[in-house]
């Protein structure tokens, strides 16, 4: 796959070409970054099939996101739920690279969010989003993948105060939600 970033007007756009040749646009707030540039030289002679495309497409995939990283920002007072949403094409298998690039951003006094997040046990990125985190069903609610139970699309962000690491009201700590639901449930233990 080809991916093309140049320059629309004031906003960078990220495009690639379908299989009739037009392109298909992916667009960033982000503006003035490069005339158009390919990334055909990093992905080697597609006609010639030599090496493992697999490790091609994975050599493409990473200077993909090195390039477009930048462009990659959070808008004011966006939550970091809603910009991991927002940049899922992003985010690596492993690692905290986007919340990272979120506290730089929005956050830069939360030194230890890696720290909270690993308390409740979450380990990167892709997890945060996929088993962090619960979809407000009193606000919203979601179509998911159902493989791996992600939301499809989210709604534009509720907005936070500036420097907070919380979600916005369309999430909820899956962690709060559990507590509440064991709260909810009567107890009746007795020790006989």
């Amino acid at each position: 796959m080809r991916w093309f970033l140049h320059k629309v007007g004031s906003s960078a756009a990220l495009s690639t070409k379908d299989a009739a040749g037009l392109l298909l646009p992916f667009h960033s707030r982000q503006g003035g970054f490069m005339e158009r540039k390919t990334m055909d030289h990093y992905s080697g002679d597609e006609s010639a099939g030599a090496g493992n495309s697999e490790e091609q497409d994975e050599a493409v995939d990473r200077v993909f996101r090195e390039l477009a990283g930048p462009l990659v920002v959070p808008y004011r007072n966006e939550c970091l739920v809603c910009f991991l949403m927002r940049v899922m094409m992003f985010l690596e298998p492993q690692g905290f690279a986007m919340t990272a690039r979120f506290r730089q951003f929005n956050a830069p006094r939360a030194s230890n969010l890696g720290g909270r997040l690993a308390q409740k046990g979450i380990f990167s990125d892709g997890q945060l989003i996929q088993a962090g985190v619960l979809v407000n069903e009193t606000i919203w609610t979601a179509e998911r993948c159902p493989d791996c139970g992600i939301p499809y699309t989210s709604p534009d962000c509720l907005e936070v105060r500036r420097g907070s690491t919380q979600p916005c009201k369309l999430w909820r700590w899956r962690r709060d939600v559990e507590r509440e639901r064991f709260n909810a449930w009567p107890h009746h233990f007795t020790w006989d």
